[in-house]
């Protein structure tokens, strides 16, 4: 399959995204680092940054239609982000001739949001859904699976609970907004890309994507303090 302008726009979208998100990625981490020494100032620092990171990756996601269309995604390039099942490949040693299944490609599989989630101590509801996502995190590079093992959940929240500071409460519930925000536009770019268009809910990671960004959603305007 000859890479078109739609499909080149569509991953490179996803790849400014990233970029943009790595400095709230950094930001959640020196914060977590100043939380873990018990610096409110040097978190509020840190923490700055994260919305500004948002508001440029939620830039970037709302131009995935200048170059990609509805149409196109759900017609020509989805069949391809699909997982296989229980396919033998011929010749692989590693596999020893038995069926194989793999999950198709799937927003999931990137560490960026799971890091920002699990820094700044989100939590979400237990179930398939969660587990789900668990899952996909065996999916990420190596480094990223490490990364997302030695983030301490519970320190950033922690702090800004204990410390009388509402402008410490204000910046963290920014970041949190920068969160849902995200979590908003991704729910409404599939309901316009893929849940308006089909019966069945399952997307092409396996999961039932509405119902899992919906729930995220939702959970996330929850936690705000």
């Amino acid at each position: 399959m000859i890479e078109t302008p739609d499909e080149a726009w569509f991953h490179l979208i996803h790849v400014e995204i990233e970029w943009h998100g790595a400095a709230a990625v950094s930001g959640c981490l020196q914060a977590q680092a100043a939380a873990q020494r018990d610096d409110p100032e040097g978190m509020v620092e840190h923490l700055e940054q994260v919305p500004a990171a948002f508001d440029r990756m939620i830039a970037t996601f709302k131009r995935m239609g200048e170059g990609c269309s509805p149409d196109y995604y759900y017609r020509t390039l989805r069949p391809y982000l699909f997982g296989f099942t229980d396919i033998v490949y011929a010749g692989v040693n590693e596999f020893g001739g038995k069926p194989q299944t793999f999950r198709g490609e799937s927003g999931t599989q990137s560490s960026l949001i799971p890091a920002i989630q699990r820094l700044l101590g989100l939590r979400h509801r237990e179930g398939g859904l969660t587990e789900d996502l668990e899952a996909m995190v065996s999916d990420m590079p190596i480094p990223h699976q490490k990364l997302l093992r030695e983030i301490d959940s519970g320190v950033v929240r922690a702090l800004v609970a204990r410390c009388d500071s509402s402008h410490l409460s204000d910046v963290y519930n920014a970041c949190l907004q920068g969160v849902l925000d995200f979590r908003s536009l991704h729910l409404n770019m599939a309901r316009s890309y893929i849940a308006s268009r089909v019966e069945d809910p399952t997307g092409t990671g396996g999961t039932d994507f509405m119902r899992w960004l919906t729930q995220l959603r939702d959970e996330t305007a929850e936690q705000l303090l």
